[in-house]
């Protein structure tokens, strides 16, 4: 499935409906904030190569996921969306992670 949807609002409570099984193209958004029930909230920022992001988790499983990707599910698939590197060349990519008890944005 396919389609576009505004950004959710972060911080994002990882028990909202809406967190699980998000592919979200970021755009100029590089970071997330996903609050926990305790309070605690862990925040995400890539760097510009990294433009997507996946959230989800699994039924009956104690942990929640929010994944950086390169490219849109099914790049490989589709002309143009995967993005490839020439033979030897390197691109860099960052992530930061950071984490507090706050529940401000």
């Amino acid at each position: 499935m396919t389609g576009n949807a505004p950004l959710p609002a972060f911080p994002l409570a990882i028990t909202a409906e809406e967190a699980n099984s998000l592919l979200l193209e970021m755009a100029d958004n590089r970071e997330t904030a996903l609050l926990f029930p305790d309070g605690f909230v862990v925040r995400q920022r890539t760097s510009p190569t990294l433009p997507f992001r996946q959230c989800y988790t699994l039924p009956d499983q104690p942990f929640f996921c929010d994944e950086p990707w390169q490219a849109p599910a099914g790049a490989m698939n589709q002309p143009g969306a995967a993005r490839l590197l020439a033979p030897g060349a390197t691109e860099a990519c960052e992530v930061l992670i950071t984490s507090d008890h706050s529940r401000a944005g």
